[in-house]
């Protein structure tokens, strides 16, 4: 082999060790993008849900204990509870509050896109709790559920996040 081949082979080898570790790490920054924490939907000025999201989970319950409980109101009322006990890892008491905001929105006939939304926000918030449960199945299957209801931004981005929790626990030690 020439002296010209030899390096052109060795030229060549190190920029495809040179292009694969720039890829690598390109792949490695678009993953940690996907790991980023589930979103956990709660119903805007609602009783509790400001307090919630800004972490003051104690007002939150608080706000939620002393909120009024009618056919109207108990959706939100169901929705806060869930997300306040996601917060608060009390994933029994939030499967149980987001199933009840799920039969809030069950006894409501009439078809609309805002219910459909609605029931989506709820099977997407169970399905977090079902993943935090290790029920995989039961998390895939609430996702699905609510991507039968809205493909909206938040489901999707659950779904994407739930998959790639689901990849890393098989092929993690």
């Amino acid at each position: 082999m020439s002296t010209k081949t030899t390096y052109f082979y060795r030229s060549l080898l190190f920029c495809i060790l040179a292009c694969s570790h720039g890829a690598r790490a390109n792949e490695n920054v678009e993953l940690a993008k996907l790991e980023k924490p589930f979103k956990v939907a709660v119903v805007k000025n609602a009783p509790g849900s400001d307090a919630i999201m800004s972490g003051e989970l104690v007002e939150g319950a608080s706000e939620l204990a002393s909120a009024t409980m009618d056919a109207a109101t108990q959706y939100e009322k169901a929705m806060g509870l869930c997300a306040l006990n996601i917060k608060t890892k009390d994933y029994a008491a939030a499967d149980s509050a987001c199933s009840d905001a799920i039969q809030a929105l069950a006894g409501i006939e009439k078809d609309s896109e805002t219910l459909r939304y609605l029931s989506a926000m709820a099977y997407s918030n169970r399905a977090i709790v079902r993943y935090f449960m290790s029920d995989t199945l039961g998390a895939y299957s609430d996702l699905n559920r609510a991507l039968e209801f809205s493909q909206d931004e938040i489901v999707m981005g659950n779904l994407t996040r739930l998959n790639v929790a689901y990849l890393k626990s098989q092929v993690s030690p």
